[in-house]
This record gives structure tokens, C-alpha cells and sequence, in this order.
């Protein structure tokens, strides 16, 4: 591509590369905002390549794991950088997690170095070598000064860039190995349906652990756009910022964020907004209908995704109101599959399991059977799934009836219940337990404690102290209830759909 083609006009796609050309071309223009902090591209970019030489200065090498413990500021998305030129993988962890949580995942990943807030790294039993953020004594900002500039080739496509760690039915997390070639698919089909371009500035409400967030706000870099990152997300602060920077797009949202943000949105000035991406968890009817009420210039784009597939499918529900459920029809380059139980293709308008191609995950790392039992190869094509069940309309769009076994989803993270019952089954109070996701008007679904109590049961708020510093504190249920037994089947398995249609009705 010639520096007067498309998508900005960047003959070096890669993403190191495109950096480079907003930095040459446009260096003042800014890149990211977070709170007081502030890069534009040429300082992004400078920066950039000197974390990347000092992180290999100190004998790291690619291929080596560096875990990244922080909340939302600018040097993440220059970590995120760094590491597409240096060819380190990273494994981004998330905060709230508690420090057994937290250890699990650093050594499961083969981290071999640790960048945190000191806050946050305090009192974690991993061994590791420490890179502070923050602070007085700030040695991640020691290590840019420090540093010189990277040399040698950038990475190629083929790179393992990104380990994100997404839990499994067992509960426990697995972490998905992503390379720098599918990232820069993702931005590409970002760019085919979104159409990100210099002139967009996309608030950025989710923290950059989690993949969708942390895609889009490099998707938006990669076309020149600005990012305004926000610290923590805050209805309040995310509406005055769409009034006061004029923001055209919000980059990622789960539905909780937009009931708050509906509710603070009357009376405000949002018509700069082109376009709010929403996914994450079931949208429902009401959420849908307030947004579109409350952002009446923008259109509402919800996709279907995930950490092993990207972004699959989406739909702009101004435009399309007429498909109902519908989560969308595949974007260019992607396609969908619903096979029953015995791995064969179901009509339109049948339920099936949903898969998908091309796989954007290159594999769960150290988890070859994992991998194996997610992928299918039908006439000689990859597919992989989430365990979520689906049916295709006859116009092709693609509507969910279930999530993948029994995930509950609150707030838009993922809790997987035997993590949760695994905790609270040592409780002395508690002789059986099963954990269900029941709805719930401000979180999507609550996460629901079902305990046959051993004596006197206990009570909500003492089974949440007792799990409080096993499990973070999206996972700690937030509704109880006591039976005197819980449905089983012959095999010992919970039969959770019977338990949740009693406990709903």
C-alpha cells in the first residue's frame, strides 16, 4: 500500500509500523488520554521503542512471558506497543483478582518478569523480578530513561504477542495464546465495520486486562484515532467526557455501563457520538432500547466475540431493530457454523453449538486437550467454540439461546460457578452448594449462592466474608438461597437448569 491508500495511508501494516507512520506523519496529533495523563504519537511511539529496549536490555528475549498487573493509565497502551516491537508476549492480569488468584496465573503462564503498581504487587508470593509503575519510586519510567533505542527487524505475524487468561468449566483460568497477525486481523475487520479513522475519538470505559478493550483502543491507534482512556470506569464521568472532548465513538461497554450511563445521559450534550460497541453479556430489551433513546446520534453496534475468537459477528441495532435478538451476521472474512451433538451442520432456524473460523487463538498455553476438545475440523477447515449454543435466521443472522455450560455473567466478567463452589463447599455451614447466575436488573445476572445448609445456615453477608479473600469480588455471590437439596443426576452432576427455573419462577 502507498502512503496515499487507504486506512491512512500506511505502507507498513504491521503494528509497530503503523506507529511509526502516525508518529511520522502526524506527531503531534494525540494518541491517548488518561486522566491527566497525556501521549501524542510521536511521544507513543518514542516511547514505545525505548520500553522495548529496556526490557531486552535487562536479558529478556522474545517469546518471554512479562505479566502486567495494573488498572487503566497510559503505559499500558505503551506496554502494549512495546511489546509488538520487542516480540515479548504479554500476559495482562486483572487487579481485582485476589493474590492467590493472581499467583496461579504467573506461574500457569511462565511469566518471567512482573510489571505493577507497587500497591498492587505487594505481598505476592511469586519469585519474579518486579517493574514498579507509579509512585515515587517510579522504576518503569528508570527503565525508559535509561534505555536506548530497540534495533533489528520488528516481529513477524506469526509472534506470540498476547496471553490472556480466560477461565475454564473446571474454573480454572487457561490462558489463550494470541499472536501479532491476528491482532492486526482484528483491527482490520474493526476498521471494515467501524470505520475508524484520524478524526475519531473513542472513549475507552474498559480496562485494558480484558482483550475487547485493549483491541479496540489498539485498533483505534492503529488508524490514527484518539483514545481516551478512562482511569476506572464512572457514568458520571464518562458522559461529561463525551460532552467536553467531543468523543465520536465508545470503543467497548458491557450493558451494565450503558444502563448507568443512560441513567446520567438525559439533558446532556452527546451528539458528537457516531457509535457505542457494545457485547459481553445478553443485551436486554430495555438496555437497548434506553441507549437508543438516551445516544439518539449514534448508532448501537453489538458484536458476538471472545478472547479465542475476536470480534465474529456484529449489528447495528438502530438500523436493524427488525432482527430481534439477533447478536449479527458474520463480518467479512469470518464465518459460523452450528453443529448438533454429533458434529453435524443443523438447518437454519435449529439450535446447535456455535462455532466459528477462521480460530483466532493459536492455542490454550499448555493446554493441548483443552484446545483439542474446543476445535473441530469440518471438510478440511478449523473451527473452534465457546460452548455456546445458537440458531441462524434465515437471513443469516446469528441469535444466542444459551452461554458456553454455565458461566454466569455480571457486570460483564465471566464467574465460572465451580470456582466459586469450590470455596465455599469449606465452609463449615455448608453441606452441599451449587452456584447459579440469576437475573438481576443492575448487574445482568447476580452471582447466587444454592446451599444446603450443615446446622444453622448461614447467613449471606458471613459466607461473603468467608470467601472474600479467596475469590475477587465480582465472583462473591450476592444473593443466598437455602434448600434442603440440590438436584442431581445419577452421575452426581448439578442439574442447574431445573435449579434455576425453581429459583426463578
Amino acid at each position: 500500500m502507498t502512503d496515499d491508500g487507504a486506512a491512512g495511508g500506511v505502507s507498513d501494516e504491521s503494528m509497530p509500523g503503523m506507529l511509526r507512520w502516525q508518529a511520522r506523519h502526524r506527531p503531534d496529533a494525540v494518541a491517548v488520554v488518561c486522566g491527566d495523563q497525556r501521549r501524542t504519537y510521536a511521544e507513543l511511539d518514542a516511547r514505545s521503542e525505548r520500553i522495548a529496549a529496556g526490557l531486552l536490555g535487562r536479558g529478556l528475549a522474545g517469546g518471554d512471558r512479562v505479566a502486567v498487573l495494573l488498572a487503566n493509565r497510559v503505559e499500558y497502551l505503551e506496554i502494549y506497543q512495546a511489546a509488538a516491537r520487542s516480540g515479548l508476549t504479554l500476559v495482562p492480569v486483572n487487579p481485582a483478582l485476589t493474590g492467590p488468584e493472581i499467583e496461579y496465573i504467573l506461574a500457569d503462564s511462565g511469566a518471567t518478569l512482573l510489571i505493577a503498581e507497587a500497591a498492587l504487587a505487594a505481598g505476592l508470593a511469586t519469585g519474579l523480578p518486579v517493574i514498579t509503575v507509579g509512585g515515587p519510586d517510579d522504576e518503569f519510567e528508570k527503565l525508559i530513561t535509561s534505555a536506548g533505542l530497540a534495533s533489528g527487524p520488528d516481529p513477524g505475524p506469526e509472534t506470540v504477542f498476547f496471553q490472556g487468561y480466560t477461565s475454564g468449566t473446571t474454573g480454572r483460568p487457561k490462558g489463550c495464546v494470541q499472536t501479532l497477525g491476528a491482532f492486526v486481523s482484528h483491527h482490520r475487520r474493526s476498521f471494515a465495520q467501524y470505520r475508524h479513522d484520524d478524526r475519531d475519538i473513542m472513549l475507552m470505559p474498559g480496562p485494558m486486562f480484558h482483550e475487547a478493550p485493549a483491541l479496540f483502543s489498539l485498533a483505534q491507534l492503529f488508524f490514527g484515532g484518539t483514545v481516551l482512556l478512562m482511569p476506572r470506569f464512572d457514568a458520571e464521568a464518562a458522559v461529561t467526557a463525551i460532552e467536553q472532548q467531543r468523543a465520536t465513538m465508545i470503543g467497548f461497554a458491557v450493558p451494565t455501563m450503558l444502563d448507568r450511563m443512560i441513567a446520567v445521559a438525559p439533558g446532556r450534550d452527546t451528539g458528537s457520538l457516531r457509535s457505542i460497541i457494545v457485547a459481553g453479556a445478553p443485551l436486554h430489551p430495555d438496555t437497548l432500547a434506553g441507549a437508543l433513546r438516551a445516544f439518539p446520534s449514534a448508532e448501537l453496534n453489538e458484536f458476538y466475540g471472545g478472547t479465542e475468537i475476536g470480534l465474529v459477528t456484529s449489528i447495528g441495532h438502530r438500523a436493524q431493530r427488525q432482527y430481534g435478538s439477533s447478536v449479527g451476521t458474520p463480518l467479512p472474512g469470518m464465518d459460523v457454523l452450528l453443529l448438533d451433538d454429533d458434529d453435524q451442520p443443523v438447518p437454519a432456524g435449529e439450535i446447535g453449538q456455535v462455532y466459528v473460523t477462521p480460530v483466532m487463538m493459536a492455542g490454550y498455553h499448555g493446554r493441548p486437550e483443552a484446545t483439542a476438545a474446543a476445535t473441530r475440523t469440518v471438510d478440511g477447515v478449523a473451527w473452534l467454540t465457546l460452548g455456546d449454543l445458537g440458531r441462524l435466521d434465515e437471513h443469516g443472522h446469528l441469535h444466542l439461546v444459551d452461554r458456553k455450560s454455565h458461566m454466569i455473567i455480571t457486570g460483564g466478567e465471566n464467574v465460572y460457578p465451580a470456582e466459586v463452589e469450590a470455596v465455599l463447599i469449606e465452609h463449615p455451614g455448608v453441606a452441599d452448594v451449587a452456584v447459579i447466575g440469576l437475573p438481576d436488573p443492575a448487574w445482568g445476572e447476580a452471582v447466587t449462592a444454592v446451599v444446603v445448609p450443615a446446622g444453622d445456615p448461614p447467613g449471606l453477608e458471613e459466607l461473603r466474608t468467608f470467601a472474600r479473600t479467596r475469590l475477587a469480588g465480582y465472583k462473591i455471590p450476592r444473593r443466598l438461597e437455602v434448600v434442603p437439596a440440590i438436584p442431581r443426576t445419577a452421575s452426581g452432576k448439578i442439574i442447574k437448569h431445573v435449579l434455576k427455573t425453581s429459583l426463578s419462577s
